[in-house]
C-alpha cells in the first residue's frame, strides 16, 4: 500500500522503523517488552502514516507550507489509516494476531504528544500508547536527518537536541528519546544503510565502502559490521503481507518437504500457507505444525 503513492520514501519506511526497533530493544528491560512485541513494532512501523493513500496529491506533494484548512485535511490521514486497518483485519480475520492492537496504535496514535496538543484524539500521558510513542520518535528523528524539498539534512546531534526540546515541551517520551542519545553509531549506521540516494540508484559500492549495518538478535545485542552486505529494500510494506493472506493450510505430500530452514533438521511432511513462500521448519521451530517431525 504504502508504494502506490509517493509520500514516503522506501528508505523513510525502512529508516524509521528500524529506529523503532532500536528504541523498543533499549526500553525492553523497563517495559518489560517481548521479543514478539519488538519484532512486531518493527513490521507494523511502515504502517504508521498508510491513511496517506486517501490524502490528495495536492496537499500531499505540496513542496511548501500547508495552510490551515490543508493542514486540517492532511491530519485526516490517521482516521483514513485506522479505517483502512480495521477493514484489512475484518476481511482477513486478523483480529485474532499477536500484537494487532498494537498495529492499529501505531497507525491512530502516533501524532498524539504528552501534554494532549496532538491528534486526532488529543490523548493525554499515559493514555498513549507505548508503541505509539516509539513511533513518534522515531519518525520525528527521520523526518530531521533527512533531506526534504524544503530542508537540508540536520546534523544527528543537532537533531537529538530537537528532540530534547520537544521533551522538554511534553511532546516526546524522555525514554524514547534517551534511547536514540544512547545509541548515537547505531542510529547513524541504519541511516547511511538507508540512505535514499543509494536506494535509488543501487548500491554499487565495494564491501569496503559500504556504510556499517547493524546486526541485533533476540538477545537485544547490537553489533557494527562494516563488510555487512547492502541489499536495496524492497517495499516494506510486503514484510507483513503473509500475516494478511487467508489462513488456508495445505498439507504437502512426504518427501516434498525437505530440511528446516533454520536447524536442517527433517520436517517431513510439513504444512505452510498456500502461495507462500514460507520454507519447512522441524517441530522446534514451527510448535503449530503438527505434521513436521524433530
Amino acid at each position: 500500500f504504502a508504494a502506490l503513492r509517493d509520500f514516503e520514501t522506501g528508505g523513510h519506511l525502512e529508516r524509521m522503523a528500524h529506529y523503532a526497533r532500536l528504541i523498543a530493544k533499549h526500553l525492553q528491560h523497563d517495559c518489560a517488552l517481548t521479543d514478539e512485541y519488538i519484532e512486531h513494532l518493527y513490521l507494523f512501523a511502515p504502517l504508521h502514516d498508510i491513511g496517506k493513500i486517501g490524502i490528495p496529491d495536492s496537499i500531499l506533494l505540496k513542496p511548501g507550507p500547508l495552510t490551515p484548512a490543508e493542514r486540517a485535511v492532511m491530519e485526516t490521514h490517521v482516521n483514513k489509516g485506522v479505517v483502512v486497518l480495521q477493514r484489512l483485519i475484518g476481511d482477513f480475520q486478523l483480529d485474532q494476531l499477536p500484537d494487532a492492537e498494537v498495529m492499529v496504535n501505531v497507525v491512530a496514535a502516533h501524532h498524539e504528544c504528552l501534554d494532549g496538543s496532538g491528534y486526532p484524539n488529543r490523548l493525554f500521558g499515559d493514555a498513549i500508547p507505548l508503541e505509539a510513542r516509539i513511533i513518534a520518535v522515531a519518525d520525528v528523528l527521520d523526518a530531521l536527518t533527512s533531506h526534504r524539498p524544503y530542508k537540508d539534512p540536520w546534523p544527528l546531534q543537532d537533531a537529538i537536541a530537537e528532540l530534547k526540546r520537544l521533551v522538554a515541551a511534553c511532546k516526546l517520551d524522555h525514554r524514547c528519546v534517551d534511547a536514540i542519545e544512547a545509541h548515537v553509531e547505531e542510529v547513524m549506521a541504519i541511516r547511511d544503510r538507508f540512505d535514499d540516494t543509494l536506494l535509488a540508484a543501487g548500491d554499487q559500492r565495494s564491501p569496503q565502502q559500504k556504510a556499517p549495518a547493524v546486526r541485533r538478535g533476540l538477545s537485544g545485542s547490537a553489533e557494527l559490521s562494516p563488510d555487512s552486505e547492502l541489499q536495496p529494500q524492497a517495499v516494506p510494506i510486503n514484510r507483513w503481507q503473509e500475516l494478511a493472506e487467508p489462513q488456508e493450510w495445505t498439507q504437502q505430500q512426504p518427501g516434498r518437504g525437505g530440511s528446516c530452514e533454520r536447524c536442517a533438521r527433517a520436517s517431513l511432511p510439513y504444512r505452510g500457507w498456500r502461495g507462500s513462500a514460507r520454507q519447512p521448519r522441524c517441530s522446534a521451530h514451527d510448535p503449530g505444525n503438527p505434521g513436521s517431525t524433530g
